[in-house]
C-alpha cells in the first residue's frame, strides 16, 4: 500500500500536535513534581518560564551555604529531540518521558546544583 506526499505530510502534521500537546502535559507534571518540592523545602522557589524563552522551560532556586543558587533547564519528551538540543549550548536539557516518577525528575534537578 502506497501513501501519497498530502497523506504523509498530513499524517505528520498530526502527530506534531499529538506530541505538542503531550509535551506541555509533561511540563505541567514536571511544574507540579518541583513546586511540591519547594513546598516540602528541597527549592527555594521556581519560574516556570513561557513557551518562547529559548532552551529555558524552568529556573529553580536552592540555598547553598546561605547563598540562593539558580539553575535553569529545558525539557522534552522526545529523544531525538533531546539529542539534537542537549550540546547546543545554553540551559541543559533533559528528556523527560511521559511517565517519568517524581524522584527522577528531583534527581536530576538536584545533580544542576551539583555539577558546579
Amino acid at each position: 500500500m502506497s501513501y501519497s506526499k498530502k497523506s504523509r505530510k498530513e499524517f505528520a502534521e498530526r502527530k506534531s500536535k499529538r506530541y505538542s500537546a503531550l509535551g506541555y502535559q509533561m511540563e505541567d507534571e514536571v511544574e507540579r513534581v518541583i513546586r511540591r518540592a519547594v513546598e516540602e523545602g528541597t527549592f527555594a522557589s521556581m519560574v516556570h518560564h513561557s513557551p518562547q524563552t529559548p532552551s529555558m522551560d524552568f529556573t529553580v532556586m536552592k540555598m547553598m551555604n546561605g547563598v540562593e543558587e539558580s539553575r535553569s533547564f529545558g525539557m522534552t519528551i522526545s529523544l531525538k529531540v533531546w539529542a539534537e538540543r542537549r550540546n547546543r549550548g545554553g540551559a541543559p536539557q533533559f528528556c523527560f518521558p511521559i511517565g517519568t516518577k517524581p524522584e527522577t525528575i528531583i534527581r536530576r534537578v538536584l545533580e544542576l546544583f551539583k555539577a558546579v
